[in-house]
């Protein structure tokens, strides 16, 4: 039997996901994280898990990323500015990326953001309607958010996630286009698969794209 190699042997990483909470603060129609529970990372843990990766693989790669990650990331908002703040005194070569649903965007968030260059992958699903009816009506305080956002000159750094369920495929054209008006230049509009989807269904989402 040939000796096991280390995983850093074999794989050159520069990036860690880094799950901060298990908890979310709304329930998605197709959210595949059907058991969630409020756990929350320690700080410290946060810190001393970068840490760790970030020294084993800093000599090879160029950036380090760290995509932070739920439940909703931004309930662990702790966790995520120690980290940012840890990285920027040590003089890490680090970027980060927060997927969230942006509902419990703060002042000083937007602060850090801006500070750090924080990449924000935003899920809003197109229309009011389609987002409403999939992620528990929180269409306008997402929008605001956004527009909060973009007024403090973050646009850049936002990417939409337009998460499409079978009977929304015919709206997702109209909602990259609301999405484009409001001033987003990056889009991720994603099917959901595990569901069953016709044939007309696939014929409006090819339609569409």
């Amino acid at each position: 039997m040939s000796e096991l190699k280390k995983f850093t042997d074999v794989y050159n990483c520069d990036s860690i996901t880094l799950n901060v909470t298990d908890g979310c603060n709304i329930a998605c129609r197709y959210c595949f994280e059907h058991d969630k529970h409020p756990a929350i990372m320690k700080p410290q843990t946060a810190i001393d898990i970068v840490d760790a990766a970030y020294n084993k693989v800093s000599s090879v790669v160029g950036t380090f990323t760290i995509n932070i990650f739920g439940g909703e990331p931004l309930l662990n908002w702790p966790a995520i500015k120690a980290v940012l703040d840890h990285c920027a005194e040590k003089k890490d070569k680090t970027k980060m990326g927060i997927t969230t649903n942006l509902t419990l965007l703060t002042d000083e968030m937007i602060k850090y953001f801006d500070d750090y260059e924080v990449m924000l992958m935003v899920s809003i699903d197109g229309i009011k309607k389609v987002h409403d009816r999939n992620r528990c009506g929180t269409y306008d305080t997402v929008v605001k958010n956004i527009h909060r956002l973009i007024d403090a000159g973050l646009g850049l750094f936002i990417e939409a996630r337009l998460t499409i369920m079978p009977e929304d495929a015919k709206y997702a054209a109209e909602g990259v286009k609301e999405l484009i008006e409001m001033g987003i230049n990056n889009l991720c509009p994603m099917a959901v698969v595990d569901v069953p989807w016709s044939k007309e269904q696939l014929a409006e989402l090819k339609q569409c794209y």
